[in-house]
């Protein structure tokens, strides 16, 4: 069974910053339990509300890591993000996970997840193929997208990481990757 604290053990030491972006309240106040700095990161004011009200004192951001909402001075020790990939197509993908090796500190962390090999969305049998997935080109998922990204296409990312670790559990894979 996957362990968010287990995943998190090479930063213990209270006072170390953490970034999620698309936050759940729930695992924001485990990373409080666990001594972290935290911000939090989102495109989705509804979802931020939520995350003010069940986790307060968060710092939290409206925004996209790719707009650089951080510039390039501000540093984290770990960067959280589940199910953030599959919704972007391979360039835009590629793209988040280099703003994700720039914002972490050397030797940083970053734990993220993708969507079991199993997994499809409701649409995928009417969607239109693109590289790596789907997508809808129906009311009402208009527009959304759905990639498959498999280990070697996630190590294509990844090149400025070592140590790439994966986990599967509940319907995803759960994977951890260091910034060298």
């Amino acid at each position: 069974m996957f362990d968010l604290k287990d995943f998190l053990k090479p930063f213990p030491e209270k006072g170390k910053r953490l970034l999620e972006i698309n936050p759940c309240s729930r695992r924001l106040n485990l990373y409080k339990e666990a001594g972290f700095e935290i911000t939090a990161l989102d495109m989705d004011l509804n979802n931020l509300e939520i995350c003010q009200k069940l986790a307060p004192g968060t710092d939290l951001k409206y925004g996209s890591l790719l707009s650089s909402p951080f510039g390039h001075s501000e540093r984290f020790n770990v960067i959280v993000f589940f199910n953030v990939l599959s919704g972007m197509m391979f360039e835009e993908a590629k793209s988040f996970v280099y703003s994700v090796g720039s914002t972490l500190h050397d030797k940083g962390l970053a734990v993220f997840s993708i969507p079991s090999d199993d997994y499809k969305p409701p649409w995928w049998t009417q969607g239109d193929n693109i590289p790596y997935g789907k997508i809808a080109c129906s009311a009402p998922y208009t527009g959304e997208v759905f990639c498959e990204y498999g280990s070697d296409s996630i190590r294509k990312f990844m090149l400025d990481f070592v140590d790439l670790s994966m986990e599967e559990t509940n319907g995803l894979k759960i994977l951890k990757a260091v910034k060298f």
